[in-house]
This record gives structure tokens, sequence and C-alpha cells, in this order.
């Protein structure tokens, strides 16, 4: 598979704001942003729009399997690996998931789905603790971004 095509799909700056306006009880309206930085490392940082609050910042990398058609998303958190992501090509872009058991740095039980496409982003995360409560996600559906047109603000792009 060709990791630059997946890249192209997947770098840029993504929002939910239709789903949040849509669903504001069910859904923060939150960014998510995809880059390359001045190293060459992807990373991806995702942001609360309301107060501009980072609640996520990951450092990945994209691995192609070669022969196989897929390739593989390896992602820290800090410097703690967090499960991969499989990512096939599909009709209109990519899907990808955790292998089924998937389990994080702590111990969770962790799956994630996600279809990306050019003007798309759809994720679907889920995290149980060791007596099978789910801890992060939701039974509401996938997370809906699109892709932003409009520019990132400087306190969110800007290092700290």
């Amino acid at each position: 598979m060709d990791q630059d095509a997946f890249l192209d799909l997947l770098l840029g700056h993504w929002h939910n704001l239709k789903q949040a306006q849509m669903y504001p009880s069910s859904y923060a309206y939150i960014h998510y942003w995809w880059y390359v930085d001045d190293e060459g490392t992807l990373r991806s940082k995702q942001w609360y729009d309301y107060n501009g609050e980072i609640y996520r910042q990951r450092r990945h990398e994209v691995i192609d399997n070669q022969g196989v058609s897929t390739v593989t998303l390896k992602t820290w958190d800090n410097d703690e690996p967090m499960p991969d992501l499989i990512f096939t090509e599909a009709e209109f872009g990519y899907h990808g998931s955790t292998v089924p058991g998937a389990v994080n740095g702590k111990g969770y039980k962790v799956e994630s789905k996600i279809v990306l496409t050019k003007e798309s982003f759809e994720t679907d995360d889920k995290g149980w603790n060791d007596q099978g409560k789910m801890i992060w996600g939701t039974h509401k559906g996938p997370f809906l971004f699109e892709r932003c047109t409009k520019s990132i603000p400087t306190t969110v792009s800007s290092p700290k």
C-alpha cells in the first residue's frame, strides 16, 4: 500500500462541529490535528474548541507492510506505546482498527475503529478496565470529523 497516499488523506486539521451542534449533550466540539513536525515526525493533537485546552498529544510512525496491502500506524503517548492500528485501503480511503484483544500500557482492553476519506475522519475508540467496565468511549457512536478549511489558532500550533 502507498503510505504517501495514506498520509495525504490523514494530514490536516479535522473538527466535529456539525456533530457537536446536532448532539451537544453527547459530543464536545473538538479539533484533531495531524501534522509532521520540524524533525519529520508524525504527530497529532486533540483539543476542545471552547477553551483551546489540548487534552491529547501523540507521536506516530507509519509502517508500510510490504506485500500485505496494509499500513500500520504505531502510536506513542509520551513514551508509552499504544496499540497499533492496521489500515487497509477501501473504495474511498482507508479503514483502520486495532487487532482484536489489544491492550494498552495500563492493561486496559482497547478497541479502535477508523474510517478515513478525503473529507471525513470517523473514529470510534473504547477502553475497558480489567473488570470489564467501559472507562472511555461512548455507546452513542463514533466521532465524526470533517476536514477543516480554516487556519489553526496560533495558541494551539505554537510550541509550549
